[in-house]
């Protein structure tokens, strides 16, 4: 591997191109091992902390509902169903990023979505 292809984090240094034939890169680790349970040959699966979204709105990627060639949500606004228009973001597991159209405490319609029409009285209820 080229030096120019590596990038130093600390202890670690990681390749910043992806091996294409491969699909993997190459990561080096300093990993205390006092206890000796490492041995050379060994396997191991890791997770590399690529971004944090501080302050991320994530919902179910199933609120999110195409209309009329938009996105939008359902929010709920004194027990009435409001249609919003959203702009997606990253899809992380099953969840969305929202980048504009929501806010933090906002409460939004997650099952009967695609049945609710804007105007419309729902009932609420707690997550869980």
């Amino acid at each position: 591997m080229a030096e120019k292809n590596r990038t130093d984090v600390g202890d670690s240094v990681v390749q910043d191109t992806l091996e294409e034939h491969r699909h993997c890169m190459e990561v080096v680790a300093e990993i205390d091992n006092q206890d000796l349970r490492l041995r050379p040959g060994l396997f191991g699966r890791m997770e590399l902390e690529r971004r944090v979204l501080s302050d991320a709105l994530l919902v179910p990627l199933t609120s999110v509902i195409d209309f009329e060639s938009r996105k939008v949500v359902y929010v709920v606004n004194e027990g009435t169903a409001e249609l919003r228009e959203v702009t997606l973001g990253l899809v992380l597991n099953q969840r969305v990023l929202i980048t504009e159209g929501l806010s933090a405490g906002d409460r939004y319609v997650v099952v009967g979505q695609q049945h609710v029409a804007d105007g419309q009285r729902v009932i609420e209820s707690e997550a869980g």
